[in-house]
């Protein structure tokens, strides 16, 4: 493996582990904070926030789930 490819493979994961991170914390945030003025905007009831959660987490388990077929893909694993 030459030096570039090495720098490449490290740039690039550093990028997904940066865009993990933000994208694992910010549906958590927005949530939260949005929700009120969400639900007065469509005309939601308080109980509809359950239907967001629930597809946040199985948003998370996909993830999880297909995150070993990634490292796989890009040679990432010891």
């Amino acid at each position: 493996m030459d030096r570039t490819h090495a720098t490449r493979t490290r740039t690039f994961l550093l990028v997904l582990a940066f865009v993990g991170f933000i994208s694992l914390g910010l549906p958590d945030a927005m949530a939260g904070v949005a929700w009120p003025t969400v639900r007065d905007t469509f005309h939601l009831r308080q109980g509809a926030v359950g239907l967001v959660l629930v597809v946040s987490g199985i948003g998370y388990l996909i993830s999880s789930f297909l995150s070993g077929r990634l490292t796989s893909t890009h040679n990432t694993q010891p």
